[in-house]
């Protein structure tokens, strides 16, 4: 069984077929394709039609053919795995019918789901040379990083659907989601431990209803993501991220660790204790953001997970890395440059 996402290219897919399928020609005339191709055995004038061959490289790059010593990864990833095509809206149809007839024919696992994802426009207009609205990404990342690209293009653009691309709406995601609340969050975190607890994750002692209403977030949020993701809606699962994110800044104004670290140092034990707490609830929700992160800004989880003196945990260990308490007191953690600096996109337009 093939499933088509989103329900609407389904449909189309599906009124295509029932008005009739007809065997179509898998070759062009040299003439036509203007010498390029691959030719047909026995017929110079002709050459394989493109898309004929362009969607046979799904199998042959995994080495399809048993002589082929990469024929493993052709027997791991798609005859045991459930292979995902994405595809833009513009080629549903090779993919949904002509590519899986091809497969049926030579007796090939169909692949498990084909998503069909949308077009971007600039500022509500089509993308197009002639308009000189055309987006150059390498342009971008040089301005903004690939991770702050890719979050704005995650987050702002429906996965399914077509998105609107705003230079002026990508700068602003840098400033105030990734910079002022991502990495404010991280840094602040890392520099209090280092300040107040000499650098090492400290003991938790016990738990106020602040840390228990924070770990309700947290799991809250990671069934969420969880959720979002079976249902490849990337934008609500970065969106549902963000409310830990912010759950977590809130927390740490409401905590203060600042007013618990003066009255810590002037021996008031129950301060110090509450200051242990607070600085281990905030890296350990960051240990839980960085978990969550990593199927979109996996170098920024990265960098979090380091910075907290710890690790990303096991692929497959997912999610039950997502369970709160993993990370281990007494472990240093490691200032780095800040994520996301302003000063990295200071000149930019």
């Amino acid at each position: 069984t093939l499933q088509i996402v989103p329900e609407t290219r389904k449909n189309e897919v599906l009124s295509f077929i029932r008005r009739g399928l007809r065997d179509f020609s898998i070759s062009r005339s040299h003439q036509r394709a203007h010498g390029w191709g691959i030719p047909v055995p026995d017929d110079p004038q002709q050459v394989i039609y493109v898309w004929f061959d362009a969607l046979i490289n799904y199998i042959s790059g995994l080495g399809y053919g048993a002589s082929d010593p990469r024929s493993e990864l052709f027997d791991r990833y798609w005859q045991s795995g459930a292979p995902i095509h994405v595809i833009g809206k513009d080629i549903t149809r090779f993919h949904a019918i002509y590519w899986p007839a091809m497969l049926l024919s030579a007796g090939i696992p169909l692949p498990a789901i084909v998503l069909v994802h949308g077009f971007l426009t600039v500022n509500g207009a089509k993308i197009s040379k002639s308009k000189g609205n055309v987006i150059d990404p390498l342009a971008l990342v040089d301005q903004y990083g690939a991770e702050a690209l890719r979050y704005y293009l995650l987050r702002k653009v429906p996965t399914t659907a077509d998105g609107d691309f705003s230079a002026t709406e990508l700068r602003q995601s840098y400033d105030s989601e990734l910079a002022n609340q991502l990495g404010n969050l991280l840094n602040r975190t890392v520099r209090m431990v280092e300040r107040y607890q000499d650098g090492a994750i400290p003991t938790p002692h016990g738990q106020t209803a602040l840390e228990e209403a924070l770990v309700q977030t947290a799991a809250q949020v990671a069934a969420q993501v969880e959720a979002e993701l079976s249902e490849f809606a990337l934008h609500k699962a970065t969106a549902a991220i963000w409310t830990l994110i912010s759950a977590a800044n809130k927390y740490v104004v409401d905590v203060a660790p600042w007013n618990l670290a003066q009255a810590s140092a002037n021996g008031d034990e129950q301060a110090a204790q509450r200051l242990a707490t607070s600085l281990y609830t905030t890296a350990e929700t960051l240990r839980l953001i960085a978990e969550l992160l990593r199927p979109f800004l996996p170098h920024t989880a990265a960098a979090i997970a380091r910075q907290l003196g710890t690790a990303l945990a096991r692929e497959d260990a997912w999610p039950a890395a997502l369970q709160w308490g993993s990370l281990t007191p007494g472990i240093l953690v490691q200032a780095e440059v800040t994520l996301f600096p302003k000063a990295h996109i200071g000149a930019a337009k």
